[in-house]
């Protein structure tokens, strides 16, 4: 095993890196050349042995293998992978210079972290179950490399790597882990796959391969200065558009908004993957392959974050806006926050937590109430974040408080409370393309406007701003500025960009950018129905006129709702039968609807829905005190299926004064005589309805209550099962996780122990046949002149046979003298 003299670190120059995320060309790697983190545990040195078989000697990059190492075995991994590499393999000291063309072991109960172009050694780790080293050194490499970090997962338990890797992806470089079929133990690289930071997936011998392919390609082999970005850029431009327009089309997310040089680095760091060497061969890839579509629009998104990313920011957050907004929170109207591209929710949870530890320290905890909004438009990661579970790498980003506090601990990851998950409401939204939310208290857009244009920044700010009530705050990254939108906020904190809502109700409806028209996903049928009519100068036609003139006058007041009883569209004279509450607005059909029609509209709909067919229902409707009117409500299905999305609910008045009808001189007879007793009639109807009403209601009422009292006694015995069963489960917990932890390690010692034997009994093996065809007699004897072993030709001199070993030489008859 070869170990070079390494070189002191501390004459190099260190670069000035920005904070985590894609890189720019401004931003580029420390050392010239790819550097490869293996993360692995157990099962991993045969993941690593058909690695490292398939490993050029010359590929010019260096190769740190970082393994879960208890302290007290020693590690017989350099010596191992030497065996497989020409390559020097070095176990890591502290303070090691990085070369190309060498593979670096980390050493046994340490944590690992590369700076300056070195490898560092953390304090030893005498705790078993609470290391997380490849997400550590990850985490460094990340920084250190940006585009040139590359990390490979390979066979292990658990979610070792997976937090790591996020920060690599972020950064630029890639992510590769071993196919969860091939590997003794799939934990860790199962976990990266699930959490989709994975860029390939091989088998260990496929992956040197790709590594090649990607470390020659210009987006990691070329230098800063000879790459001119926007020369490339201009030269680019037209196969730039088509790659946008592919994604435009396909996922239908517009990345025009986004800078250029941004745009171009995400796109070669693809192209670095898919072997294409211009953007206009990249663009034929995308017209043929829609995996990769989808690759390069989840890289463009941008889907990476963290918890309480730059704690001291969210520190000042908590001090100049969140410590307010709780003290000053009305009775019954809970606080209103907006993030937006919250990635898998990390920002929003950090948020919740921040609102839930102010609400106790001022003891209104009980009395509290948030509502979270958290948007996004990548569907995965919104599954994710609505999932609320994490992997242990989390544990570098919260302290240990708050993990016990806000999370519950799983086998190898951690859940987010019930109480901290209700307090966030996960959508799909595009901040660039879809309508905002609207009168919220807190807005946080960090780590977004720095990868868009300034006309596009200035959009943002502005729908911000629209968004945000009076007074309302906002909160960016602490490397974004925006210009052009600074009259509508004023500065709270410089250094940390929280900013406070300003500017008259001009400015709010001025500044505001348009949005396209509200699109709904129906059935075309359905949509035509719901989409208002396209402005057109044509002349519409008579036909077209007298449609619509007909349908006007005798077509009756119609809603149409979709499966939650939200209001798609308007039709009629409505105002009759709905009424607008006081509040915040609505479309939710039955807050919108009289009370006296809602029980109908209700029973309607739930009916049409069930049966898939139209249902009606009738109710008591008064205009006046001492004047009732029926009304008949009908539901029914837009389009018979198998599951309509959509339907109908029309009104019409079945009796009474203003109900339209075609005798009128009929109807005021009829109404003459009726007019006799009216007082009565409306009386006694009343007091039918009010009979009916009030029995139904003591029987639910009764139903209710019996149903409680055994819900009760049910919870209040599931409460004492349940304490008993935490206890007990705890105790469980913790010896598992010992147990776990020193398997792991005694599986991974007992890989190379079982490396180490095979080689010694083929050396013994070859040792034996030496032995046995030699013509030299050779006696082997221990310390008391015991045969331990001898050659074939010793029989021409001795008396020995196979019986004889373990006797003294002295006790055998000689055949010499």
């Amino acid at each position: 095993m070869e170990e070079r003299q390494e070189q002191s670190a501390g004459d190099q120059p260190v670069p000035q890196t920005g904070p985590l995320g894609p890189t720019d060309l401004a931003d580029r790697a420390y050392l010239p050349f790819p550097v490869v983190g293996i993360g692995a545990s157990a099962g991993g040195v045969e993941a690593l042995e058909a690695f490292f078989d398939g490993t050029r000697a010359d590929s010019g990059m260096a190769f740190i293998v970082v393994q879960h190492l208890s302290p007290e075995h020693q590690s017989l991994m350099a010596e191992i992978l030497s065996r497989h590499t020409s390559m020097p393999v070095i176990q890591i000291r502290d303070g090691m210079t990085i070369a190309a063309n060498h593979v670096y072991v980390i050493a046994p109960g340490f944590t690992l972290t590369i700076r300056h172009g070195a490898l560092h050694l953390g304090e030893p780790v005498e705790k078993r179950g609470h290391r997380r080293p490849v997400d550590d050194f990850f985490r460094s490499l990340a920084e250190e490399q940006k585009e040139r970090a590359i990390a490979v997962i390979l066979s292990g338990t658990g979610t070792n790597g997976t937090a790591g890797a996020q920060a690599i992806k972020a950064a630029g470089g890639i992510c590769i882990a071993q196919d969860p079929e091939t590997a003794a133990f799939p934990g860790m690289p199962r976990s990266l796959i699930h959490a989709g930071y994975a860029d390939q997936v091989l088998t260990p011998g496929d992956i040197p391969a790709v590594l090649d392919k990607y470390a020659s390609h210009p987006y990691v082999g070329q230098e800063p200065d000879t790459l001119d970005a926007e020369e490339s850029l201009e030269r680019e431009r037209a196969h730039l558009r088509e790659v946008l327009a592919i994604l435009r089309t396909r996922t239908r997310h517009d990345f025009s908004g986004y800078r250029k040089p941004t745009l171009l680095r995400r796109i070669q760091r693809r192209m670095g993957l898919s072997e294409a060497s211009t953007i206009g061969d990249y663009a034929a890839v995308l017209r043929e392959s829609p995996e990769e579509v989808a690759s390069l629009a989840n890289d463009l998104m941008i889907n990476v974050t963290g918890f309480f990313r730059d704690p001291e920011a969210w520190e000042a957050l908590r001090a100049g806006v969140i410590a307010p907004l709780v003290a000053s929170q009305a009775e019954g109207r809970p606080i209103r926050a907006w993030v937006t591209a919250c990635a898998s929710g990390e920002e929003a949870y950090s948020l919740a937590m921040l609102i839930a530890e102010e609400a106790r320290t001022q003891g209104r905890l009980d009395s509290m109430e948030a509502k979270i909004f958290a948007t996004d438009t990548a569907d995965k990661s919104l599954a994710l974040a609505r999932a609320g579970v994490y992997p242990g790498g989390i544990e570098g980003d919260l302290s240990p408080e708050r993990l016990e506090r806000f999370f519950e601990k799983d086998e190898y990851t951690y859940r987010i409370k019930k109480e901290i998950r209700d307090m966030v409401v996960f959508a799909p939204q595009d901040v660039l393309r879809d309508p905002p939310f609207s009168r919220v208290d807190l807005c946080t857009c960090r780590n977004l406007l720095i990868y868009l244009e300034p006309e596009t920044q200035r959009r943002v700010t502005a729908l911000l701003h629209f968004s945000l009530r009076d007074g309302g705050y906002m909160f960016l990254g602490n490397t974004e500025t925006f210009s052009g939108s600074e009259h509508l906020f004023e500065m709270i904190s410089k250094k940390w960009r929280i900013y406070r809502r300003t500017g008259s109700a001009q400015h709010r409806f001025a500044e505001l950018p348009s949005f396209p028209g509200f699109a709904v996903r129906a059935p075309d049928d359905t949509v035509r129905l719901l989409e208002p009519p396209a402005l057109s100068s044509a002349r519409p036609s008579a036909t077209l006129m007298l449609q619509r003139a007909l349908l006007e006058r005798y077509g009756p007041p119609t809603l149409v709702v979709d499966r939650t009883d939200q209001v798609m569209y308007f039709h009629g004279a409505t105002d009759a039968f709905l009424q607008h509450p006081v509040g915040e607005p609505t479309r939710d059909l039955l807050q919108l609807v009289r009370p006296s029609l809602r029980m109908a509209v209700r029973t309607a709909l739930r009916t049409a829905t069930r049966e898939n067919q139209p249902s009606q229902a009738q109710a008591q409707m008064g205009e006046a005190p001492g004047s009732l009117r029926s009304v008949e409500v009908t539901a029914e299905p837009v389009i018979q299926g198998k599951s309509p999305e959509y339907f109908m609910v029309s009104f019409r008045f079945v009796s009474g004064p203003r109900a339209q009808s075609q005798h009128p001189q009929r109807d005021a007879a009829d109404h003459a005589r009726s007019d006799a007793q009216p007082d009565e009639l409306t009386a006694s109807e009343a007091a039918a309805e009010i009979r009916l009403l009030r029995g139904e209601l003591q029987n639910t009422i009764e139903a209710f209550e019996a149903t409680s009292e055994e819900l009760k006694a049910s919870n209040e015995e599931a409460i004492s099962i349940n304490e008993e069963l935490q206890s007990s489960n705890e105790e469980l917990e913790t010896g598992k996780e010992e147990l776990q932890s020193v398997n792991e390690e005694l599986t991974t010692v007992n890989s190379q122990l079982q490396t180490k034997i095979a080689q010694l009994e083929a050396t013994t093996n070859d040792l034996a046949n030496l032995l046995s065809s030699t013509d030299i007699a050779v006696v082997f004897l221990d310390s008391d002149f015991r045969v331990r072993r001898f050659t074939p030709a010793v029989s021409d001199l001795l008396e020995l046979i196979e019986s004889d070993i373990g006797r003294r030489i002295t006790d055998l008859a000689q055949k010499f003298t």
